[in-house]
């Protein structure tokens, strides 16, 4: 298992868990581009936070993880 800030155990390959819900989620990592295209990831992943809609996952959390890797968790 690994914690992934401090919020987040990576229990195995198909299986996340959310510690302050203790519901399990979707965590996916993507390379990391410049730092123009974080800006633009930064800025989407932004407005996808806000949104609430029943037909949509929930955006939990979303950063830079490690140094070459962005983490979106729904």
């Amino acid at each position: 298992m690994k914690l992934v800030a401090d919020r987040f155990v990576v229990v195995d390959a198909e299986r996340v868990v959310d510690l302050a819900s203790g519901e399990d989620v979707v965590f996916r990592t993507s390379t990391a581009g410049g730092a123009t295209e974080q800006m633009r990831w930064t800025n989407r992943c932004d407005r996808f936070a806000r949104l609430h809609h029943p037909a949509m996952a929930r955006l939990v959390d979303y950063g830079i993880f490690g140094e070459h890797r962005e983490t979106v968790v729904v």
